[in-house]
């Protein structure tokens, strides 16, 4: 066994320098690495154990590291990345048409050596620590709601089992603080001991899930991203924090229909010979972002359906003719896309819908592109803005998009200088549509 090991220990000195992509299939404490050459030869694969694993990229001259994103992937992109190297992290689902034969580790490590040679494969960007604390900030969020939520079902269990019914989720908890209160009530004094075991460990992570629900709220006032995503309708706290921890780079998609898709709010295709076959979403992406647009989406439907009129829009002409399932999805998708794509939220403004009432009074007479510069005016002065939708860019422009509310934008950037960008306004319309244009990228500002 030691000369094999000194052998092979040998070999990986000897390749050092010809290495052209270092492949690492993860796990704890062993770990598989396949160097190939730049041809695509195999020059070693062995496994090696965690220490070794840590001197490896360090006696290794620049190179390619690749690794599936998984579990721990992103610590060892940025060890890698720090050392100098150029890392790949790929889907697991791009790495499995690759496997030969069977399935071990030495034949996972080849196939994501074999997988990052492909020139059209997508990867996904290597994460920072701060972006990694805001994913377990919200895992651990959502982790007491479910912990707390599996204590409700189990005391509702057992006091069902007296003949006792409570009301599910936590507004129940007072009537059931009641019962156990009550001498009429007719159960055992263990079981009201027990009882009140259950509703302080319940009470506990009630408190645990608002500070961090204060924690979330606080960052809002201090992220601008995270501020202009809560504007968008049906997006809270939660939802923007979700997105801010999971999603990579808005910049990086070209579209909302692209960051949309990327959610899994679009329909699976089964199309073939020219035909388009679709069926219901294809669920694919980040789980945890669709289900709070979903969620977000038919909190908005609740409050539409309770005011007893369907509006005269896109939303309610979908809510009477669809199941309220079926719209929720489809306001999920738009909202998706107006959160991360084709919405000005990706060009880094920040639109202020102004009460036309509100812009009348700073017109001038007889001047070329006077409501222009009214609008201008009108916001700079804080109580005349409404609700302001915010978008996002990383080219140069200026700092706010503002626009009349109740029209659809089309035309004018006279004053280029300012730090207001003005929008004269076109044909009368509602302002929730006046709204629409302002997040939609077809508002031409400039």
């Amino acid at each position: 066994m030691m000369p094999d090991r000194r052998d092979a220990a040998l070999e990986m000195e000897e390749h050092m320098t010809d290495v052209h992509i270092l492949a690492i299939d993860l796990a704890k404490r062993s770990f598989q690495i396949c160097a190939t050459a730049a041809g695509g030869a195999v020059l070693f694969n062995r496994m090696i154990s965690r220490a070794k694993l840590e001197t490896v990229p360090r006696e290794q001259t620049p190179c390619i590291v690749a690794m599936e994103a998984c579990a721990t992937s992103h610590f060892w992109g940025r060890f890698a990345q720090g050392l100098g190297h150029e890392v790949r992290l790929i889907p697991p689902i791009y790495v499995k048409p690759f496997v030969k034969r069977q399935k071990n580790d030495a034949a996972d490590a080849a196939a994501i050596a074999e997988a990052a040679l492909r020139p059209n494969l997508h990867f996904v960007a290597v994460k920072s620590a701060e972006h990694q604390a805001r994913a377990v900030a919200f895992r651990t969020h959502q982790s007491f709601v479910g912990q707390r939520t599996q204590l409700i079902n189990a005391l509702r269990g057992h006091l069902g089992e007296f003949g006792l019914v409570v009301a599910q989720g936590p507004t129940g908890l007072k009537t059931v603080a009641g019962m156990i209160d009550d001498n009429a009530t007719e159960l055992p004094d263990a079981v009201r001991d027990i009882v009140r075991l259950y509703l302080d460990q319940i009470a506990v992570l009630t408190q645990k899930i608002d500070d961090l629900h204060f924690k979330l709220r606080a960052a809002i006032k201090v992220d601008d991203a995270m501020r202009r995503l809560c504007t968008v309708p049906g997006v809270g706290p939660v939802t923007a924090g979700a997105i801010m921890a999971f999603a990579p780079d808005l910049r990086a998609f070209a579209s909302g229909r692209n960051f949309a898709a990327w959610l899994g709010l679009v329909p699976r295709q089964r199309s073939t010979g020219g035909k388009t076959r679709l069926g219901g979403v294809s669920k694919m992406g980040q789980a945890d972002i669709r289900k709070l647009l979903i969620v977000g989406a038919m909190s908005r439907i609740r409050w539409i359906i309770r005011r007893g009129v369907l509006p005269d829009s896109w939303l309610g002409r979908i809510l009477g003719r669809k199941p309220r399932m079926v719209a929720a999805v489809a306001l999920a998708n738009k909202m998706a896309r107006m959160t991360g794509g084709d919405s000005a939220f990706r060009r880094g403004h920040e639109v202020k819908l102004i009460a036309p009432r509100y812009v009348k009074p700073f017109v001038k007479r007889q001047k070329k592109d006077a409501d222009a510069e009214a609008i201008v005016i009108a916001a700079q002065r804080q109580k005349c803005v409404s609700s302001s939708p915010s978008l996002r860019s990383s080219k140069a422009v200026p700092s706010c998009f503002a626009l009349e509310n109740g029209w659809p934008a089309s035309c004018d950037t006279s004053r280029r200088e300012a730090s207001t960008a003005s929008v004269k306004l076109g044909r009368p319309t509602t302002a929730a549509n006046a709204e629409r244009y302002a997040l939609s990228a077809r508002a031409q500002a400039f």
